[in-house]
């Protein structure tokens, strides 16, 4: 039992160090991640940032840097959870989480790159071009963006897409390993599953309804994919 106590400390130790150095490396770079950031929606009007506070420049770099270190230990962190518990483990047992981890990773890269590519730059147009349409009547609007809300912007939607790609991926994986006969079972009780999760996704999701139709219809879709899946290869 003590050295699994060391262990654990040493691992931890591991998350602890690499957490510091990440922070410490995406300081130095802050200017250039931010740069990065810009350029979906900077290469679309060339549209530049303001701010109205002194200190804003600095919380949003603080901010980035925050982030962007949480967002990426996440996968060191399940690293060391797997080399601490892998030892423990049944062979089939290392393969299915094994095959978890590297679909989970896989949907994440994937939907960070389309939020980053296609996301970001087609929602702005959109929003932007719903302005131009109120400046031709009476109302004129003049378009400044800020700096840090524009940081929330682009946060929020990797936050959505991360928690959207994980649930997806664990859904998949349940309804895989349910078995023909219980996919038969929900299949005839569509309409039950439906309501399941719009529910769950009211429950994960901010108090809007935007947010729960962007969780929740990706998650519908998912389960009447896996649904034909079935139906096909039971055929």
């Amino acid at each position: 039992m003590f050295k699994y106590i060391i262990e654990l400390k040493i691992r931890f130790f591991y998350v602890t160090m690499s957490w510091s150095l990440l922070i410490s490396l995406f300081y130095w770079y802050k200017e250039s991640i931010l740069f990065f950031l810009s350029i979906p929606v900077i290469n679309l009007n060339n549209l530049y940032f303001i701010y109205t506070n002194l200190t804003e420049p600095f919380w949003t770099y603080l901010y980035i840097v925050i982030f962007l270190n949480c967002f990426t230990i996440i996968p060191f962190l399940i690293f060391q959870f797997w080399l601490f518990f892998k030892p423990g483990l049944y062979k089939s047992e290392k393969c299915k989480i094994k095959n978890l981890l590297i679909v989970n990773t896989l949907t994440c890269i994937l939907g960070s790159y389309l939020v980053y590519n296609y996301f970001i730059p087609y929602s702005w147009l959109f929003f932007f071009k719903v302005s131009e349409i109120q400046n031709l009547g009476m109302l004129n609007l003049h378009f400044e963006a800020k700096l840090n809300e524009y940081i929330d912007l682009i946060f929020d939607l990797y936050l959505y897409c991360f928690i959207l790609t994980q649930i997806l991926s664990f859904f998949i994986y349940f309804l895989i390993y349910l078995g023909k006969n219980n996919l038969r079972i929900i299949s005839f009780s569509r309409k039950y599953v439906y309501v399941i999760l719009i529910i769950f996704s009211s429950i994960i999701t901010p108090p809007d309804i935007i947010s729960q139709v962007i969780i929740s219809i990706p998650l519908i879709l998912c389960y009447e994919i896996l649904l034909f899946i079935y139906f096909i290869t039971d055929q």
